[in-house]
């Protein structure tokens, strides 16, 4: 349901494991709420595939998403509920 779900999906020539973290823009400071990641071979590559399921998220509502302790900050909007 793309009105509180996301997935998130990225490719890097890295096995250790990256967590991904949530938080709504409007919220100015506050917790960032983190999702379990999952990892696979990207095959014929030494790349991994990472893969999260972003669940639970309020409909229409934009996010900042962040991967793991990197400092780059991504937005992404969640749909409308109508």
């Amino acid at each position: 349901d793309p009105t509180t779900t996301a997935v998130v999906q990225w490719i890097v020539p890295d096995a250790t494991p990256a967590g991904v973290s949530v938080r709504p823009v409007a919220q100015a400071v506050g917790d960032w709420q983190p999702f379990r990641t999952t990892t696979r071979p990207f095959p014929k590559t030494d790349l991994r595939v990472f893969r999260a399921e972003l669940t639970g998220l309020a409909p229409d509502t934009e996010y900042f998403l962040r991967v793991g302790g990197t400092p780059t900050v991504r937005r992404f909007r969640t749909m409308p509920a109508r």
